[in-house]
């Protein structure tokens, strides 16, 4: 994966509904400026950075990408043909998390 052109960062903030301020608290900027100067091009977005965010907003590098819900966790009727797989591994995650010994499921050993 290549550093982000200041497009894709405009464009990848645009799809997740943000502003500058709330793009740069996800991944946990300092100073908000930054984001901006990203988008900008006055510096580059370290790569780890736009990882990042990408990770957190749901989104994949390369994929058109709708921040709506498109499957409601069912990998199997994924209307985006997986550009949503992050949120649906999230969702099935927190699906088996609920089936836990903590929550009344089978106890280790059972």
């Amino acid at each position: 994966m290549l550093p982000p052109t200041p497009e894709r960062i405009v464009a990848a903030r645009e799809r997740a509904g943000l502003t500058q301020a709330q793009a740069a608290e996800v991944v946990h900027l300092a100073h908000s400026i930054r984001w901006s100067e990203y988008e900008r091009g006055v510096h580059r977005m370290p790569l780890s950075t736009w990882e990042l965010f990408l990770i957190k907003v749901g989104q994949r590098e390369g994929a058109a990408f709708d921040p709506a819900p498109c499957c409601l966790g069912d990998p199997g009727e994924c209307a985006f043909n997986g550009a949503c797989m992050y949120a649906c591994e999230r969702a099935e995650r927190i699906a088996r998390a609920k089936k836990s010994p903590l929550e009344g499921g089978p106890k280790v050993g059972e």
